[in-house]
């Protein structure tokens, strides 16, 4: 974003884009601290089955979403070979389906946040 320029300003100067690059970085950022909660457990032995799906389920999620807005940044270079974006891209959506499907891990998820069985 620093290095493309648009109108003759990087379009690093554009609010738009700046709400882009804090909302991917946000997201990083809590996921981070999610997994570094279920690390803590998983080490004191505790049950991380919910934090697993949460992650799986927001990571995934939140790849795809991310990506999409780097390539959205980048423009029409974004979608092509010369970025690594659209291999990122299906790797992230890949993830999705793979491990379980984001549906399986709402099923989970809304089964240990209604304390029923199986989650």
């Amino acid at each position: 974003a620093k290095q493309r320029v648009t109108f003759g300003r990087p379009i690093a100067d554009r609010q738009a884009i700046q709400w882009m690059i804090v909302e991917m970085w946000t997201d990083i950022q809590a996921l981070r601290v999610m997994l570094y909660q279920a690390a803590w457990k998983a080490d004191q032995g505790q049950d991380v089955r919910m934090e697993a799906s949460l992650l799986k389920y927001t990571g995934a999620q939140w790849a795809t979403r991310s990506i999409d807005k780097a390539i959205q940044i980048h423009g029409g270079i974004g979608e092509t070979d010369w970025l690594p974006l659209t291999r990122f891209y299906h790797i992230a959506r890949h993830a999705r389906i793979g491990g379980g499907t984001d549906e399986i891990h709402k099923m989970v998820l809304a089964r240990f946040l209604l304390g029923r069985s199986g989650a």
